[in-house]
C-alpha cells in the first residue's frame, strides 16, 4: 500500500517501470523494521507527493534512533533530512561536516565541474576546505557589501 502502484504489484517486477520498483523496494523496506536504513537515490524518481511520504517515514525512522544512510545528489534534500553530510567524489571522502556547511562548498564545486570538459575535470580534484573556504568568502563579501549600503542610506 505504501507504494501506492495499485494493481501493479501482482505484475511481474520486469515489466514495472524504474519509478515503481523504486517505490516497491522502499516500500519492502521500510516494512521489515530495520535498524539500518540505506536509501541510495530512491527519492529521485517518483513524483514529490511520493519524496514527501518517503521523507517522513524516515524522519519517523531518524526519531526512533535508527541509523539511516541517505545517499542523494540533490542540495535541498540534504538541507531537508541530514544532520551530517558525507561528500564523496569518484570514491574518496571529500569531507564530512554539518550539511550546512558542507552544502555550500559542494554546490560550489558542483558548479564548477559542469562547466569543465572530460579533460579538465581528470584534473580537479575537490578540496572541501578549499571550496568551503570560497565560499565563506563570497558570504563574508556579501555581508560587508550590505553593510556598506546600509551605513550608506542611514543618516
Amino acid at each position: 500500500e505504501f507504494a501506492d502502484i495499485g494493481d501493479f504489484v501482482y505484475q511481474p517486477v520486469k515489466t514495472y517501470s524504474s519509478g515503481m520498483f523504486v517505490r516497491l523496494a522502499f516500500a519492502l523496506a521500510i516494512n521489515v523494521d530495520p535498524e539500518i536504513l540505506i536509501v541510495d537515490e530512491a527519492l529521485s524518481v517518483g513524483d514529490a507527493s511520493f519524496a514527501e511520504k518517503c521523507m517522513a517515514r524516515m524522519r519517523h525512522f531518524r526519531a526512533e534512533g535508527k541509523t539511516i544512510f541517505f545517499v542523494t545528489h540533490a542540495p535541498w534534500q540534504m538541507l531537508n533530512f541530514c544532520d551530517r553530510v558525507m561528500w564523496l567524489h569518484q570514491g574518496r571522502v571529500v569531507g564530512y561536516d554539518t550539511a550546512e556547511r558542507m552544502i555550500p562548498a559542494y554546490v560550489a564545486f558542483t558548479r564548477e565541474w559542469t562547466q569543465l570538459d572530460h579533460l579538465q575535470r581528470a584534473q580537479l580534484l575537490p578540496d572541501y576546505e578549499t571550496y568551503r573556504a570560497q565560499v565563506e568568502n563570497q558570504q563574508r563579501a556579501v555581508w560587508q557589501q550590505r553593510a556598506k549600503e546600509t551605513a550608506q542610506k542611514s543618516p
